[in-house]
């Protein structure tokens, strides 16, 4: 069950660490990330950070651009009134890279998290958590 809520927008910042392996031009990675979020949802909880990891299925189109899926687990720090709360839910998505140099990409990426905040009456009410992010990354 979804509660429908009011879409709440925010900006947040984030930092992630991301290691591929290639094989020809399909890649594999996983990823670990930290998200410092500043988001609130219209039933008043506040979603403070997010951790976790990915793995990440990708296909290089061009030698300078990428698209890829991605899957994996995430915790979310909310606060919910006076009370601060640790959720763990899967996360999926998808996502575009570009190389703008031999070092540096540019990120274009979309993610989903379905979050079980609720239990009212023996029901699992689940706040999504979506997040679209433009990052930058220097490739070691």
């Amino acid at each position: 069950n979804n509660l429908n809520s009011k879409n709440k927008n925010s900006l947040f910042l984030g930092i992630s660490y991301k290691y591929f392996w290639n094989i020809n031009k399909i890649f594999v990675g996983v990823e670990g990330f930290y998200d410092f979020l500043n988001k609130k949802d219209s039933f008043l909880d506040e979603f403070n950070y997010r951790y976790g990891f990915n793995f990440n299925l990708g296909y290089d189109i061009l030698n300078n651009f990428s698209i890829y899926t991605l899957f994996g687990s995430g915790f979310v720090k909310y606060t919910h009134g006076t009370k601060e709360k640790l959720k763990a839910d899967l996360i999926s998505g998808f996502g575009f890279s570009y190389d703008i140099s031999q070092y540096w990409r540019i990120n274009l990426e979309y993610t989903n998290q379905n979050l079980p905040i609720r239990k009212i009456e023996n029901n699992i009410y689940k706040t999504r958590l979506q997040n679209l992010t433009v990052g930058i990354s220097y490739k070691f």
